[in-house]
């Protein structure tokens, strides 16, 4: 069978991985300008602040520039609602009233430069520790406005002061003691233009010649206002870098799991499906690099569209996997109805998600296209949320339906509980309560995916495990799987001389099966998708012949053995006892005489000849031994363990060949009653017995003398209640004995036959 190795796979893993980052760092380089420098680029003027200018001039991205006013960072405040004595900054973290900005950036980059420029006192540096410390004290009292500002207190520039005062008579403005910074506002053009009103920059204060620092402070503007001051968004991303850093390290550690998954797993359609799920995923937080960083406009907007694409991709990948984990391995399975209705549906979702710019059904725009961020969810939101949620949860009731009995089915609480989170962290951010302090939602929702998928698998609805090859190939069974065209796929070591011509030359016999060499024979079985070939060694068959003409033989010597005895009792008995003893013997082995006859008359007939042999002469070794044992309790003789034990070994001996291992641990070398000899002899075969038709292949037995016990003990994998020897019990019970069965775990079983040590002599 052709398929990919897990190398390539891998390969092509980190290839589209690359790929698609370096696709995104294209685009942020090649696409990526904030609105004042497209504009320039296009050739128009735009109004600036010096610290935009002074870099644009510097890197040739405009030429001239004209400073119309000088803007100061100040406090004003409205006296006619708050005495406060507020002469500085510090004093506003005494106050008791509100404080207000507006949370916009540059601007508000500029004055939290401001105020970390005044605090820093005669360094005049701009470190922000002890503006973050200010503001964060005033957040933490209640009094940081940044949304209604609706405060008596307003951190502002000098022309929206002067505009308050024009408007409200009882504003002050302070210029705060401990300094503050001035910045002028102007004209910004990669074209000569001409303009009215400039200004002398000569006498602006200094300190924000520093262009650098001031954009570094807008660079980490959004982040020192959420974490820092406002302690909201502690995992979420708010730049670019961290944008970038989070989406790396997420796509390394996805790159990672899939290619555990692919190593993970055997069927050709599973791997390629996995492989399938890794691209979605990694193109869903590609997208999201790209959009992050990127510039406001119309095709952001459907960039942000796009999410839905791998949104129901994912969901539909999912069922999709679900739906093939147990078809054979054979060629591409066809698209059901029902799937292709699904698709479908999302199809349909999905052209509705990228319209909706005309109806808004999806995404309600609250002022406009233009501020396309400031938005609400519509009707069908909800429900487009919905059906992506519903295909994971089809997707997890098709593997616990599948799954069947198996043991590991009581772990399916796992995936439960993802998904009741993936519903969660969806209902939360949809309704903002989480929105601002978890990773956002593409991110989220991915590694939710990616942990429902590994759940799924811990838990065994979704079976992984490539080994099965290997492990086919190292067993022990003389076998070989094959395609419908009789290509080998998977060969055992038992098989590896079995070449393709004799596989051919099986194909073509018309009995489905050839001689290979003396005593052995290749045997073609159809299953679904190709065919299982077997290799049959009639050696051992032939073996088992000999062993039971042996017990034949054996049983011919035992009779005639009975025989003589019978001539030398006939000596001392009355033709009365004589008679009594042997209905007696009768009574004993009777049933299981014509047990012995029926199957006999069976053989010819039954499939597996093999195993009904092995059967017969299993039975026939109990008879023999029973017989034995019935003469010895009649001469009231006790019996050496070491014989027992030897009885014991030859019935495991004969299991063997029907396919029971037994292993025996018999420590027993002393005397014991025949009458319990024969108890535990009668129990061990009815155990074999039982388990005969029930498949198990290994059992330990051993008897063995305790403090005040004598013990026989059965170890097996499967609980044999109700006991299958009830004649035993009762004999037990007369002999002070007792039976007891026990669970040692989930796979193994213990049968104990224990006597007190009275009359024995071990």
């Amino acid at each position: 069978m052709t398929r990919l190795t897990d190398l390539s796979l891998v390969k092509r893993i980190v290839m589209f991985a690359v790929l698609f980052f370096f696709i995104a760092e294209f685009s942020l380089t090649f696409c990526y300008a904030d609105s004042m420098n497209s504009e320039l680029q296009n050739g128009k003027a735009v109004k600036a602040w010096n610290v935009q200018a002074e870099p644009a001039l510097k890197a040739g991205i405009a030429k001239y520039w004209y400073p119309q006013s000088v803007e100061r960072v100040v406090i004003a405040v409205d006296r006619s609602r708050t005495k406060a004595n507020i002469k500085g900054w510090t004093d506003l973290k005494n106050c008791s009233c509100n404080v207000s900005f507006k949370d916009l950036n540059p601007e508000g980059s500029y004055i939290l430069a401001s105020i970390s420029y005044g605090l820093n006192g005669e360094t005049q540096e701009f470190a922000p520790s002890k503006a973050i410390r200010l503001l964060h004290t005033i957040n933490n009292q209640g009094r940081l406005d940044l949304e209604s500002h609706d405060g008596p207190v307003w951190i502002c520039f000098s022309s929206q002061a002067k505009q308050m005062m024009k408007d409200n008579a009882s504003i002050q403005v302070i210029v705060p003691k401990e300094g503050t910074l001035s910045f002028a506002r102007g004209i910004l053009s990669k074209n000569k233009v001409s303009v009215s009103g400039t200004i002398d920059m000569s006498g602006t204060d200094s300190a924000i010649a520093d262009y650098k620092v001031i954009n570094e402070y807008s660079a980490h503007y959004v982040k020192i206002m959420r974490k820092d001051i406002r302690n909201t968004g502690l995992l979420t991303s708010f730049n670019g870098v961290e944008h970038t850093l989070y989406a790396l390290i997420f796509i390394i550690l996805l790159v990672v799991w899939i290619s555990t998954l692919l190593y993970r797993s055997m069927n050709k359609n599973v791997r390629r499906t996995i492989y399938m799920i890794g691209i979605m995923i990694l193109g869903w937080v590609v997208l999201r690099i790209i959009k992050y960083d990127l510039p406001n406009g119309a095709w952001i907007r459907y960039l942000w569209y796009s999410y839905y694409f791998f949104q129901f991709g994912l969901g539909i990948l999912m069922v999709w996997l679900a739906y093939i984990v147990d078809k054979p391995d054979i060629a591409r399975v066809k698209w059901p109805v029902w799937f292709k209705s699904l698709i479908s549906i999302e199809a349909v979702l999905l052209a509705i998600v990228f319209t909706n710019d005309m109806h808004q059904l999806v995404f309600k725009f609250n002022t406009g296209l233009a501020d396309f961020n400031n938005y609400s969810y519509n009707i069908l939101f909800y429900i487009v949320f919905a059906v992506s949620l519903g295909t994971i949860l089809v997707a997890m009731i098709m593997l616990i339906v599948k799954s069947g009995k198996s043991r590991r089915k009581k772990y399916v609480i796992m995936p439960v509980i993802v998904f009741i989170l993936m519903v969660t962290y969806g209902f939360a951010y949809t309704t903002g309560a989480v929105a601002r302090n978890l990773p956002d939602y593409t991110l989220s929702i991915c590694f939710l995916g990616m942990l429902f998928m590994e759940s799924t698998i811990h838990s065994g609805l979704l079976h992984l495990n490539r080994l099965y090859g290997k492990l086919f190939e190292h067993s022990s069974l003389r076998m070989m799987i094959a395609d419908s065209k009789g290509k080998p796929l998977y060969t055992s070591k038992n098989m590896e001389d079995v070449t393709p011509e004799i596989v051919e030359q099986l194909g073509e016999s018309d009995d489905g099966w050839i001689e290979l060499y003396e005593n052995e024979y290749l045997y073609a079985d159809d299953i679904p998708g190709g065919k299982v070939i077997r290799r049959e060694d009639l050696t051992t068959i032939n073996n088992l012949k000999k062993k039971t003409e042996e017990a034949i033989h054996g049983l011919e010597t035992t009779s005639l053995f009975l025989e003589r005895r019978e001539k030398a009792a006939h000596e001392v008995l009355s033709e009365e006892e004589k008679n009594r003893i042997m209905d007696t013997l009768a009574g004993e082995i009777e049933g299981r005489v014509g047990q012995l006859n029926s199957m006999v008359d069976e053989l010819p007939d039954m499939d597996d000849k093999k195993q009904q042999i092995a059967k017969v002469a299993l039975l026939l070794c109990y008879i023999k031994r029973r017989c034995n044992l019935f003469f010895l309790r009649r001469e009231n003789k006790l019996m050496p363990g070491s014989e027992l034990a030897v009885y014991l070994d030859e019935l495991a001996e004969f299991a063997g060949y029907a396919g029971i291992n037994v292993l025996t641990a018999n420590t027993a070398t002393g005397e014991i009653t025949n009458i319990k000899a024969t108890l535990i002899y009668d129990m061990f075969y009815s155990v074999l017995e039982r388990i005969l038709p029930l498949g198990e292949s290994l059992l330990r037995e051993q008897f063995v003398e305790e403090t005040g016990e004598v013990k026989f003990q059965i170890f097996l994998g499967q609980d044999l209640t109700p006991l299958p020897f009830k004649d035993v019990l009762k004999s037990v019970e007369s002999e002070n004995g007792t039976v007891l069965t026990r669970e040692l775990d989930e796979s193994m079983y213990s049968i104990t036959l224990s006597f007190p040590l009275g009359g024995d002599k071990l």
